[in-house]
């Protein structure tokens, strides 16, 4: 399963959970995260994509 949003919304959330005192911390991390799947290409090897924003439902790509 494959959540997907837009990085800034994705920033928003995580600061209003945890505060932003934290904000180095979720760009550090966020930058971390993005070099992460991209080397294992996590999104593209997902059998159902949400979106996370709310706007559509769940997207099966793959069965098994």
């Amino acid at each position: 399963v494959w959540v997907t949003a837009p990085r800034t919304l994705r920033r928003e959330r995580g600061l209003a959970r945890d505060g932003e005192q934290l904000a180095p911390h979720w760009d550090g991390w966020m930058k971390q995260e993005d070099a992460h799947f991209a080397s294992q290409r996590t999104a593209e090897r997902a059998d159902v994509v949400v979106d996370g924003t709310g706007t559509r439902p769940a997207h099966v790509v793959t069965s098994g």
